[in-house]
Formats: structure tokens, sequence, C-alpha cells
């Protein structure tokens, strides 16, 4: 799941300004920036984009995963032949 929201810092801790679909205690990862800061039109672009797109289907994700570790510069496994 791809979500863009804002938060704030209160205490050295990111408050969410709006609610999130996450159970207590699930991980995630984290990607900060500043508004205030000036920020390239294409990574604006890409924030415009993930905030817009579907979380992709179990099959979705594992069709992907399929094509990518048929792609010899993104493969994590060995091929086996």
């Amino acid at each position: 799941m791809i979500t863009l929201l804002k938060a704030k810092v209160e205490g050295g801790v990111l408050r969410p300004l709006e609610d999130i679909p996450l159970a207590d205690g699930q991980e995630v990862q984290v990607l900060l920036y500043s508004p205030a800061e000036q920020m390239s039109s294409r990574l604006q672009a890409w924030l415009d984009f993930l905030r817009d797109t579907e979380p992709l289907s179990e099959e979705q994700l594992l069709l992907l995963e399929q094509a990518a570790q048929r792609r010899p510069l993104l493969r994590t496994e060995k091929p086996t032949s």
C-alpha cells in the first residue's frame, strides 16, 4: 500500500493529521520531506502519482514479482537452470 499523508512532529513523534488504514504495531517505511522546501517538478509529480494510485492486489503483486524475477538486473534469486 502506498499512501501520502500529512503529519506533524510532536515531541519527536510523527502524528498523522488524518486517519490511516494501519493496524497498531504495523511497520511501514516513511519518506519525509518538508512542503516548505523546494521540490523538483519530477519529485512532485511522482508524489502526486503515488497519492492517487490504488494499492495493488495480492495477485497483481505476485505478477509483478514474477516479472521482476525474469529480469537479470532485478532478480533477487539465482536462476535454477
